[in-house]
Order: C-alpha cells, then sequence, then structure tokens
C-alpha cells in the first residue's frame, strides 16, 4: 500500500507545472518558518548566573513556634559558601557555579578585602543549612561550606550558633 501511494505521488509531481511546484515550495517554507517561529518561542531562555532562582527548601516545626523564632532571632542566618576569589574567577569554578545556579539561586558580594563570594541559600536554622550543604556537595561543589550573617555582616558560624540557642 505504501508503495502504491508513493508511485501515485510521483506521477503526481511528474505531471506537475512549474506553478503548481513552485506555490507548493512557498508553502513548505511558510510552514518551515512557523514550525521555527514556535520552536524558537518554546525554546528556554539562556538563565544567567544570577537570575532569581528561590531555595523551596524549609522546615517548620508549628506555625506559633516558627513566629516566635523569627522575631527572637530574625538576625542571624546561614548560607552556603560555594567559592570566593580574590581577581578572576577561575574556569572550572566559574562552570561549577553556573551549573548549581540553574538548580539554586546563586548570589555573590565583594567583602571589604576585594574578596567575591558567592553564596547559596539563605536559612534561618543551622540544622537546614547542613542539609543543604550536603545536598550542594552531592551537586558538585565540593568545598561548600556554611557560613553564618548577622544583620547582613558575616560572622563565625559558631558564634552565631550559639546566638541562636
Amino acid at each position: 500500500m505504501y508503495e502504491k501511494v508513493r508511485n501515485q505521488e510521483n506521477q503526481y509531481w511528474q505531471l506537475a507545472t512549474d506553478d503548481e511546484i513552485t506555490k507548493f515550495q512557498k508553502k513548505i517554507e511558510l510552514f518551515k518558518d512557523s514550525v521555527q517561529q514556535v520552536a524558537n518561542l518554546q525554546k528556554p531562555q539562556p538563565s544567567t548566573i544570577f537570575e532569581n532562582k528561590t531555595d523551596t527548601f524549609t522546615f517548620h516545626k508549628s506555625p506559633k513556634k516558627r513566629v516566635i523564632k523569627a522575631e527572637a532571632q530574625s538576625t542571624i542566618t546561614y548560607k552556603i559558601q560555594v567559592g570566593s576569589f580574590k581577581g578572576k574567577v577561575p574556569e572550572g569554578a566559574l562552570k561549577s557555579i553556573k551549573k548549581l545556579s540553574v538548580l539554586r539561586k546563586v548570589e555573590n558580594y565583594q567583602d571589604e578585602k576585594g574578596v567575591t563570594i558567592y553564596t547559596a541559600g539563605n536559612l534561618k536554622n543551622y540544622q537546614d543549612a547542613v542539609i543543604m550543604q550536603k545536598q550542594i556537595k552531592q551537586e558538585g561543589i565540593r568545598n561548600a561550606v556554611i557560613v553564618a550573617y548577622q544583620n547582613g555582616k558575616r560572622i563565625v558560624e559558631n558564634e552565631a550558633r550559639k546566638i541562636k540557642q
């Protein structure tokens, strides 16, 4: 049956006029253009390292406790440091950070010494930070460390844990 249809199609095109062939070719081009336009619309736009992504990792035991903790200890936050570089970021590290930024929001800032620091997460609880650190290490950043901030300023992690107790 396939062969029969194929033969009929070949006969049609052998007898077709130049005008019919030209019209058909234009229709095919229009079809290709519309298919390409749809494909371009469906392509994900390239993301940047610092695109707004949100971390969805939070645990709460009860709403009452969460409100109390948030009010009492809102100044201490934990982040996972995924890199710190003075000067140009090495190519391998940049690739790892870009890869991580597909999964998580990666932020960067420059400290008072001119060191560029890359972090992920913004957690209120140290145990959550430990879990996120393990996840980030599994995602390819082997030297990820937990860092603590109080009112936006970096502090020693042990000091932060004492303040939170």
